[in-house]
């Protein structure tokens, strides 16, 4: 058979002929020729095998190989004897190949380039992108395969979808928790006028039994509404926390422990808590809430038949790698971790849902929709932590919340005692809420202040101006037009940074506004707030000289 070159001996045969020929040629003009031939044949092979890309001569249209390099030998894990005069299908499946080589599909001098599997000797898969270039050597048609491993580029172009994904999950998680807040934001300024309005009708002694009864149902079912706004914050991650040192072992006994009573008794609840966990710091109602939801979600999923719930607590080291596969990755740093695994034998997730679980509202149940899960999630962001989820259809679901050992979240300060005494003095209120400004006037009222009332941070400002003398606090909202209230509260402290201000909003929580509020802020109030609650700030932040019994 004809060929360019063949490797070892047949080489060297080779070699000897095309030398012979030019030593015993009656013309010796044609030996400069041959030598200078012989030299690129020679100079052709070292490129060959010094090059890192494997490469493959195939004789075309039997699709037979002729010749490969070291390369082509190491990466595929063959020795070279084990490849020549063999047919290229032997290490590649592509049908495309066997149509490029045997019916002619590329002309001579032209490349075609391709993406393939090729076959390792131990059978796992080399991806390769493949060039092709058909020549001609001694009116014998040849192949010349290029082929270069991708396996690195194949995996950064993973990664970057990936990394594409995660960045337009967290944008999707931002949007819905800027939705959720607004929303609540919203609900809790109407809230907080019927509320008050309730509050006030019941301090009324004229209201009868009937009346009053009606008015508790009323404000029982607002509180109920205020609890949904409450979910709807700590999906958006804008909820009220109190911070304190948490063993996540304890809190999470008690917890189940009083779950056992609510689940079906078909549900065996087993433990599996570590003794002498780490503290760390978080807010013990809030965590109470993501156990208590994981543990119904976990009942849930079993249904009607028996089943067990296991619930553990532990800690682990997270690596980088490790961490990226979690639901919450962003910005967390390798480590020591606090882990509340949940395991159930339910039902399980598929595949194309375990993104969405934790979406508003989305439920794969016939009953019921809400916020537990999403909340959990913004509960668990807040607290710097992440989520694991492994589930299989049928055999059920583990998910695993992890916590850093060490928490700088910072803590918030204690509610005194509640006092219900008189006060005496002028509180300007600002709020575009009409509703709002009008309930809270008549509480105030109620308690014995002298009330101004202003419905931007502009007129806020101007009244402030005029009546700076008179005035001993300011109850302020954050989010108004013409002026917000922060920029409000800027332009009063220029004017007197002395006075007291209880800064209110629909949303929840001073800390979500921590980059706004100067260190001269007195108080935060979330809407909607109760009558002794305005009255604990005022315990507070006015001295004795604005009380009645002083």
């Amino acid at each position: 058979m004809n060929r360019p070159y063949d490797d070892g001996n047949k080489y060297e045969s080779l070699r000897e002929r095309i030398i012979g020929l030019g030593e015993h040629s009656i013309r010796k003009s044609y030996y400069p020729e041959l030598q200078e031939r012989l030299a690129e044949l020679e100079k052709f092979r070292s490129l060959l095998d010094q090059s890192n890309d494997a490469i493959f001569l195939v004789q075309i249209p039997s699709g037979i190989l002729m010749d490969v390099n070291e390369s082509a030998c190491s990466q595929l894990g063959y020795k070279k004897e084990d490849l020549l005069n063999r047919p290229m299908g032997n290490i590649t499946d592509d049908g495309r190949i066997e149509t490029f080589l045997g019916n002619g599909k590329i002309l001579q001098g032209e490349r075609q380039t391709l993406n393939i599997i090729m076959k390792k000797s131990n059978g796992h898969d080399l991806p390769v992108e493949m060039t092709v270039r058909i020549v001609n050597f001694n009116n014998i048609v040849y192949a010349v395969i290029v082929a270069r491993d991708i396996t690195e580029r194949i995996k950064a172009e993973e990664e970057k979808k990936k990394l594409q994904s995660q960045i337009l999950h967290a944008q999707k998680l931002e949007s819905l928790g800027i939705l959720a807040g607004g929303i609540a934001h919203d609900f809790n300024n109407i809230l907080a006028g019927i509320l008050g309005h309730i509050d006030l009708a019941l301090t009324d002694p004229s209201v009868g039994p009937n009346l009053r009864n009606r008015l508790e149902q009323i404000r029982n079912s607002s509180i109920r509404a205020s609890e949904l706004t409450r979910q709807m914050l700590a999906y958006a991650g804008l909820g009220k926390f109190s911070i304190q040192p948490v063993n996540l072992s304890t809190l999470a006994e008690d917890t189940a422990k009083l779950m056992e009573l609510s689940i079906s008794k078909k549900h065996i609840l087993k433990y599996n808590f570590q003794e002498k966990l780490p503290l760390f710091y978080g807010d013990m109602t809030h965590l109470r809430q993501v156990i208590t939801n994981l543990i119904i979600n976990a009942s849930e999923a079993i249904g009607e038949k028996d089943g067990i719930i296991k619930i553990s607590t532990g800690t682990m080291k997270c690596d980088a790698s490790y961490l990226a596969e979690t639901y919450l990755h962003e910005n967390l740093s390798a480590g020591l971790y606090i882990y509340l695994e949940v395991t159930d034998t339910g039902c399980g997730i598929p595949k194309e849902n375990q993104d969405k679980i934790f979406d508003p509202f989305f439920t794969t149940k016939f009953t019921g929709r809400g916020l537990g899960l999403a909340a959990v999630l913004g509960i668990i962001r807040y607290h710097k932590g992440t989520i694991k989820i492994k589930s299989e259809p049928d055999i059920g679901t583990t998910i695993k919340l992890l916590f850093p050992a060490f928490s700088l979240i910072t803590e918030e300060k204690e509610k005194n005692e509640i006092s219900l005494r008189q006060w005496k003095g002028t509180i300007l209120i600002v709020d575009d809420e009409e509703c709002i400004c009008i309930v809270t006037k008549a509480i105030l009222e109620e308690l014995g202040f002298t009330t101004i009332t202003a419905g931007n941070g502009r007129e806020g400002v101007e009244l402030f101006k005029k009546h700076d003398k008179e005035i001993c606090a300011i109850i302020l909202d954050i989010t108004m037009p013409k002026m917000s209230g922060i920029d409000a509260l800027k332009e009063i402290r220029l004017i007197n940074n002395k006075v007291k201000i209880i800064l209110t909003s629909g949303y929840e929580g001073k800390a979500a506004f921590k980059d706004y509020i100067d260190e001269n802020t007195d108080e935060f109030l979330q809407k909607p707030f109760e009558i002794k609650e305005l009255i604990e700030m005022f315990e507070k932040i006015l001295p004795q000289a604005f009380r009645n019994d002083s």
